[in-house]
C-alpha cells in the first residue's frame, strides 16, 4: 500500500451525502537543498490552490544552533499540481516569517535579526521577487488581514505607545480600493491582547479579541473575549463573548464565506489564575460560542470538555460551508479530540488520535470538506510522523492517513488547503549529512 492513502470510496459505489472525502496524499518530496539546514517554513495557497512554500536556510550545517555560513530566505511556488525551481527572496538572519497568497500574487514577509524591522517581498506565483523593502500596516508589519471572495479586506494591528497596546482596524471596499482610514477597536484601557479578524462574502467584518477582566488588578492574569462588529457608517459595535468567571487562556476563530462564526478556546472555570506564574489553578475546560450569519451577538458559551495547559494543546476551530462548527483540541488525557455542531446543536465528541505529539492543523474548502493534520510517534519505526484526516460537510471524519514517509523522523507540520479544495502540507524532516530539509506533500480533498 502507498503511504498516506486515507480513505477510498468503493468502485461504482457514490460516497455518502456528508461523508468524508476521498483524499490521495502525494509521495513526499524535498524542495531545500540537502546541503542546507533550512528551518522556519511557512505556506500559502491562493482560491485557486496555487501557492508558495517560504523557508530560512543556512548554506552551512548549524553548529550548535549557529548558522556558519550565510542565511538564505527562499522560496519555492506550487502552481499547475507541481512545484517550480527555488527562488531567493532575501538574505540574513530572520526571527519570525510568514507567506500569503492571493489572485495569483504572493507576499513573504519576516522580522530580520537583530534589528527586527518587518521586511516583505512580492511575487507574481513562480516569477521573481521584489526588492525586499519595509512592511507596514495595513497589510504588513505584522498586521493580521481577511479578505473575501470579492477582494474586501479587513485589517487588524496593534499599535503601542507608552508601553501599552491600542487594537487598530482598517477595512478595504473593494479589490482596486485603497485601505480606509484606521480606526481604535479596543483602545489602550482595555489592555487587548490577542486578535483574530474575520469579514464574510458580504463584506461584514468582525474582530475578535482578548480584554483583561479587571485591568486594575495586577494579580489577575485571567482574559475575557470580545467581539467587535464593523457597521454600514463604519463604526463598530462591541460586546463580551466570555464572561466574568471564564478565565480565557488560548483562542481560535473560524468563519464560512455566510458569515457564520465560531470561537474555541481554554477557560480556567471558575476563573482562578495564580498570580505567582499566571496558570489556572482550577480545572480548564474547551468551550466554544457560534454566531450565526446576520446576528451580532454569539450565543451562549458551550462546554466542549476537559483539557490540559500544554502550550501545544491551544483548540483550533472552523466553520465550514455547510454550517458546521468543527473545533480539534488535546483533552485531559493528552488525546486529540474533535467536536462538531451545527450553528444551534449540541457538539459530538471524537477521538482522532490517542497519542499526538505536536499541535494540530486544520482547514476547510469551499465545499465543505476539511483536514485536520497532527504529528505522532509512529510505532514500529518510533519516529514523528505527520497524520492526516479529512471530513465531510457534516462534520464525520475519515481513517487518519500517513502523510510523511515513517521511515524518516517529522516535525513542525505547516498546511495549507484552498477553496477550490487543494491541501498543501509540509514539514521539517532528515536531509543528506544531518541537515535538515523541508517536505511536502499535496492533497486534493474533494
Amino acid at each position: 500500500m502507498v503511504p498516506g492513502v486515507a480513505v477510498a470510496a468503493a468502485v461504482g459505489v457514490a460516497p455518502a451525502v456528508g461523508a468524508p472525502p476521498a483524499v490521495n496524499w502525494s509521495a513526499p518530496q524535498t524542495l531545500s537543498s540537502s546541503s542546507q539546514d533550512s528551518l522556519s517554513a511557512a505556506v500559502a495557497l491562493d482560491s485557486r490552490g496555487d501557492g508558495v512554500v517560504f523557508w530560512s536556510g543556512c548554506t552551512r550545517p548549524l553548529n550548535l544552533g549557529d548558522c556558519p555560513g550565510v542565511w538564505l530566505n527562499q522560496a519555492r511556488a506550487y502552481s499547475g499540481g507541481s512545484f517550480e525551481r527555488t527562488r531567493l527572496v532575501s538574505r540574513g538572519d530572520v526571527v519570525t516569517l510568514s507567506v500569503t497568497a492571493r489572485d495569483g500574487r504572493a507576499t513573504a514577509y519576516w522580522d530580520p535579526f537583530p534589528n527586527f524591522v518587518p521586511r516583505e517581498a512580492t511575487s507574481t506565483i513562480g516569477g521573481r521577487w521584489s526588492r525586499p523593502r519595509l512592511s507596514r500596516p495595513p497589510e504588513g508589519g505584522g498586521a493580521q488581514v481577511v479578505y473575501n471572495q470579492r477582494g474586501q479586506g479587513f485589517s487588524v494591528y496593534f499599535v503601542t505607545r507608552n508601553g501599552a497596546q491600542t487594537l487598530i482596524a482598517r477595512y478595504k471596499r473593494s479589490r482596486t480600493a485603497r485601505w480606509g482610514p484606521p480606526r481604535v477597536v479596543a483602545p489602550a484601557s482595555e489592555e487587548p491582547g490577542f486578535a483574530m479578524p474575520v469579514i464574510d462574502r458580504n463584506g461584514r467584518a468582525t474582530v475578535v479579541y482578548a480584554t483583561e477582566l479587571n485591568p486594575r488588578s495586577q494579580n489577575d492574569d485571567a482574559s475575557r473575549l470580545k467581539a467587535s462588529t464593523r457597521r454600514g457608517n463604519g463604526s463598530y459595535v462591541s460586546s463580551f463573548i466570555t464572561g466574568p468567571r471564564r478565565g480565557v487562556s488560548d483562542a481560535s476563530v473560524g468563519a464560512n464565506a455566510r458569515g457564520d462564526v465560531v470561537v474555541a478556546y481554554r477557560a480556567c472555570v471558575p476563573s482562578f489564575y495564580n498570580p505567582m506564574n499566571g496558570e489556572c489553578a482550577t480545572r480548564q475546560f474547551v468551550q466554544a460560542n457560534i454566531r450565526p450569519a446576520g446576528s451580532l451577538k454569539f450565543r451562549s458559551s458551550r462546554r466542549i470538555g476537559p483539557t490540559n495547559d500544554s502550550s501545544d494543546g491551544v483548540p483550533q476551530a472552523v466553520m465550514n460551508s455547510a454550517r458546521r462548527a468543527v473545533v480539534v483540541y488535546w483533552d485531559d488525557n493528552f488525546q486529540l479530540r474533535s467536536a462538531t455542531a451545527n450553528r444551534l446543536g449540541p457538539f459530538t465528541l471524537e477521538t482522532l488520535a490517542p497519542s499526538p505529539t505536536d499541535s494540530a492543523l486544520i482547514g476547510t474548502a469551499g465545499n465543505g470538506n476539511g483536514v485536520v493534520a497532527w504529528q505522532e510517534t509512529d510505532p514500529e519505526t518510533n519516529n514523528g510522523v505527520i497524520k492526516a484526516s479529512a471530513f465531510g460537510p457534516e462534520g464525520t471524519f475519515g481513517s487518519a492517513a500517513t502523510v510523511s514517509d515513517p521511515s524518516a523522523f517529522a516535525s513542525l507540520a505547516r498546511m495549507a488547503l484552498s477553496t477550490s479544495g487543494r491541501a498543501l502540507m509540509i514539514w521539517q524532516g532528515p536531509g543528506e549529512g544531518g541537515t535538515s530539509v523541508v517536505r511536502a506533500s499535496t492533497a486534493t480533498v474533494s
